[in-house]
Formats: structure tokens, sequence, C-alpha cells
């Protein structure tokens, strides 16, 4: 079995000329037969046709499948605590952009919502 990005064949625990400079791109040995291709940190480069190659005594068979990458935002994170415990405080998460180009992340980083809007017990 083998693995392809463009045509550029995938090395088992090696990478490819798209990233040669890590093994982003990789093919894991499950050690039952099976080949895993395994994309990590995934960015716009790694869009593209990848295929697999793979013969036996019964014949030779190749799936082909095309990736896209379109990066944007990261998931938010969570809540942060609230500014105050008590008569309304806020509390804010936030957000990265996953692309070197800003423009392919519309919107905020932060977002802010209020909090304990619940007055303070003054007895």
């Amino acid at each position: 079995k083998q693995w392809y990005q463009r045509r550029v064949a995938i090395t088992a625990g090696g990478s490819t000329s798209i990233d040669t400079s890590s093994d982003r791109v990789r093919v894991s040995d499950t050690g039952d037969g099976t080949h895993l291709l395994v994309v990590t940190h995934l960015n716009e480069q790694d869009s593209g046709n990848y295929s697999c190659h793979a013969s036996n005594d019964q014949g030779t068979d190749e799936e082909e499948m095309t990736v896209s990458v379109i990066l944007g935002w990261s998931e938010w994170s969570e809540y942060g605590n609230c500014s105050v415990p008590c008569d309304g405080g806020l509390m804010n998460r936030t957000r990265t952009c996953l692309n070197a180009d800003l423009s392919k992340c519309p919107g905020n980083d932060t977002e802010i919502v209020e909090c304990n809007t619940f007055l303070c017990d003054m007895s």
C-alpha cells in the first residue's frame, strides 16, 4: 500500500515535499496491514489530491480523494470568570484566526457577555 499527495509518495513515518521539515503528513502503519494517512496541524497547502494504491495477488486498486483545507477561526475558548460576584459583571471568551490572511476570519476574536446580573444581598 502506498499513499500519494499530488502524485508524490508519502513515506511511512516520513513526509512529502510539501513539508519536509516535520512529520505533519505521514503514513501510520497500524500493524494489522492498515496504513492510515495522518495529517496534523492542517494548513491550506495540504489541500489537493491524495490517493492510495494497494496491490496483492488478487490485483491492484487505487482510491483517490480531494482534500480542501479552508482555515478560519479556532473554536471559542471557555468563558473566563465573571468580573464580579453580583450586581452585573462581564466575562469573555476568545478565539484565534488560524489563517495568515486575516481577511479569512471575519468577525471578532473576543466575545463579551454579561454575568451575575442579580443584585447583591445587602443583609
